[in-house]
């Protein structure tokens, strides 16, 4: 199952695409597409959670946690506890 994260954790995806970051966008896309997906979070066995952590900290220029948290981690971790499958498994079937 891929969650479909709030925007602000996968923005400029043409961007992050390129580079180093590349693999943020290529692991979000290749699960998206990927045969093995289900769009029923009951049938999954492992969760994909998209975003692009290191190309936005590094275009929004993050360099201190607190700034990390307030753009990314604190949004991250609210979304997550908000989704009922999180906790179903102590959250070790979250990628």
């Amino acid at each position: 199952f891929v969650y479909d994260t709030p925007p602000d954790l996968t923005r400029f995806p043409l961007d992050c695409s390129i580079g180093q970051w590349g693999t943020e966008v290529l692991f979000h896309r290749f699960f998206t597409s990927s045969e093995c997906r289900t769009s029923d979070p009951n049938e999954a066995n492992f969760f994909y959670v998209p975003v692009y952590s290191t190309c936005i900290s590094v275009r929004e220029n993050i360099t201190d946690d607190a700034k990390g948290n307030e753009l990314l981690w604190d949004p991250l971790v609210r979304f997550l506890y908000s989704q009922p499958w999180f906790s179903r498994r102590k959250q070790r079937d979250h990628l």
